[in-house]
């Protein structure tokens, strides 16, 4: 049960995530906390309908990221329940009109030809489905997208240096 698992809030009630000490959540359970586990497809819609009914059961601090920060899902298939559940409750989320200033990428599999009947239509649906939701899809591997994202950053001209205080002054 997503009651159960243990949260840094628990032990440390003003922890704040930062860059040095940002926050992990198993948002499908852990597997130190085998009742945690959300696996089959009654899992995922009995997950989906307790977090829909109580939001709180999802920290603060995760809701208010997956709202108002840039989001990254990579390693999910695009038909498979995990990605389905993470998505819809993406979409029914308090405060997701801010997520479109981001640009949000999920990394996916493409449609299985073996499992879609008609593979490119089903891509197309989904591309002005995710579209509409401000989600690009990038269709490839992780490894994939880990390799076109390095090259892109190694391509892009370097950040200018942030200004110094004192620079500013004069």
């Amino acid at each position: 049960e997503l009651e159960q698992i243990p949260a840094i809030s628990d032990d440390e009630p003003e922890y704040l995530p930062s860059v040095a000490r940002p926050l992990v959540y198993h948002l499908f359970g852990i597997l130190a906390e085998p009742d945690s586990l959300v696996l089959t497809e009654d899992d995922h819609f009995d997950f989906l309908r307790r977090v829909s009914r109580v939001p709180a059961l999802v920290p603060l601090a995760v809701r208010e990221a997956l709202a108002d920060t840039a989001l990254l899902l990579l390693g999910y298939r695009i038909d498979g329940w995990d990605f389905r559940v993470l998505y819809r409750s993406l979409l029914q989320q308090e405060g997701r009109a801010r997520r479109s200033k981001y640009a949000n990428i999920a990394g996916q599999v493409s449609p299985d030809e073996d499992y879609f009947l008609l593979p490119t239509q089903a891509r197309r649906y989904f591309e002005r489905s995710f579209d509409a939701n401000d989600i690009s899809i990038f269709w490839g591997s992780v490894d994939d997208f880990t390799r076109e994202l390095l090259a892109q950053l190694a391509a892009a001209p370097a950040p200018a240096p942030p200004e110094r205080a004192a620079s500013r002054r004069r």
